[in-house]
């Protein structure tokens, strides 16, 4: 059950900062976490491996795309979601 939780946590906070890089947080709730940043180790080094992330899904599809259309591109919520199965797939190693 501790395992349980500590996963829980783990995907909430990855969510936030997700939220927070896509600037998708209303101001409170972008506050919120941009004091958990001045807090916490721990979230900086996530929101910088989180934007990490996405910079190279970012940078992979400019390279890899010639011709965009809009049915081609990626949503933000699929970019995200990419993010967090990256995140989930470190973590579990």
């Amino acid at each position: 059950m501790k395992h349980e939780n500590e996963n829980n946590a783990q995907e909430q906070m990855q969510e936030q900062i997700c939220s927070y890089l896509f600037g998708e947080l209303q101001a409170k709730d972008k506050a919120h976490v941009e004091q958990r940043f001045e807090e916490s180790e721990v979230w900086r080094a996530e929101r910088d491996r989180l934007q990490g992330t996405i910079g190279l899904v970012q940078a992979a599809m400019k390279a890899d795309t010639v011709v965009e259309t809009e049915s081609e591109q990626l949503s933000e919520a699929a970019m995200q979601s990419l993010a967090l199965a990256g995140t989930q797939a470190a973590a579990s190693h």
